[in-house]
């Protein structure tokens, strides 16, 4: 039991209490279950084919953009965020030497 000293002199204090143990809006542990699942893919050669190349489109990106921030940050601290690289992303769509990136097929 409380002592009279701590608690608060306000009758509608307890009602709102008991009103909140009601419904439950006191925090309660939550315990999450993690379940993983594997599949295998069974993809024809030209599946294969375009998924190597998705793929080999998606490591190219990522090193050179992850490259482009770190030597940004290693020369002034700072860093281009998403929309910066986003915008060079297009424009790396348009070109020709690039154009694989951008591509459908």
């Amino acid at each position: 039991m409380f002592c009279k000293s701590f608690l608060p002199e306000d009758r509608d204090f307890y009602k709102k209490v008991v009103n909140l143990h009601k419904f439950k809006l006191f925090t309660k542990r939550v315990t999450t279950i993690h379940r993983t699942y594997r599949f295998e893919l069974r993809s024809t050669q030209e599946q294969k084919v375009l998924l190597d190349k998705h793929f080999s489109c998606v490591r190219y990106v990522y090193n050179r953009f992850l490259n482009e921030r770190k030597e940004q940050y290693q020369a002034n601290k700072k860093s281009d965020n998403y929309c910066a690289q986003a915008k060079t992303l297009t424009g790396m769509k348009k070109q020709e030497e690039t154009k694989l990136v951008g591509s459908k097929k």
